[in-house]
């Protein structure tokens, strides 16, 4: 009996699905610079003390706490190549460049040993304000949702946006037939997503 190594192939992204990481991985780094900046997990309305425009600066270094959601957003950061995790510190990365200037390259071929995936990625934004209530910028809040849809994680039926099949699968993935709830992964309402834009801009204002 032989031991075959099993073949990963990698994961080769669309041209939306990769523009929906950048925007992903810039809203990572504006939730976890915002922890960098002492804020208080404790006080729900403290305002973000982040520039106007959202732009993280390159050399950040950003705190991802002890929030699981927190931890994914910072490795995502690191493993798309944007973040380093410095010497010794476990619950910290610094940022190679700025997030206006986060780029990867179109199709990336990523192996999925490494890749955090564009599900867990997207996940982590809503875990993290349900844990906390946070939101990043509302400009990239805002390109994030109309890159859902062209992502294929909502769908329009009868001119409403709703979750897809994708979506719904992500969120509440199924075991042995059954569907259940992963408990922090569930998904914000469609019809609200003005309302988190506008919330987005009372913690940024």
């Amino acid at each position: 009996m032989t031991n075959e190594k099993k073949l990963i192939l990698p994961e080769i992204w669309t041209e939306p699905e990769c523009d929906l990481m950048v925007q992903i991985c810039r809203y990572h780094a504006q939730v976890l610079y915002s922890v960098r900046n002492r804020f208080d997990l404790d006080e729900l309305y403290a305002v973000v003390k982040l520039p106007p425009d959202g732009v993280v600066p390159s050399g950040a270094v950003l705190l991802d706490g002890h929030l699981r959601a927190y931890q994914t957003a910072s490795g995502t950061l690191i493993t798309c190549g944007l973040a380093i995790k410095p010497e010794a510190s476990t619950h910290a990365c610094k940022l190679l460049t700025s997030s206006d200037n986060f780029e990867l390259s179109r199709e990336p071929n990523l192996p999925l040993t490494n890749l955090p995936h564009l599900e867990q990625a997207l996940l982590a934004i809503f875990r993290i304000y349900r844990q906390n209530g946070r939101l990043g910028h509302p400009k990239t809040l805002g390109q994030i949702f109309e890159l859902l849809l062209e992502s294929g994680f909502t769908e329009k039926r009868l001119g409403f946006l709703e979750w897809s099949t994708r979506a719904l699968d992500m969120a509440y993935p199924r075991r042995m037939g059954d569907c259940f709830n992963t408990r922090d992964g569930c998904l914000w309402i469609t019809d609200t997503f003005e309302a988190y834009i506008d919330e987005a801009r009372d913690q940024w204002s």
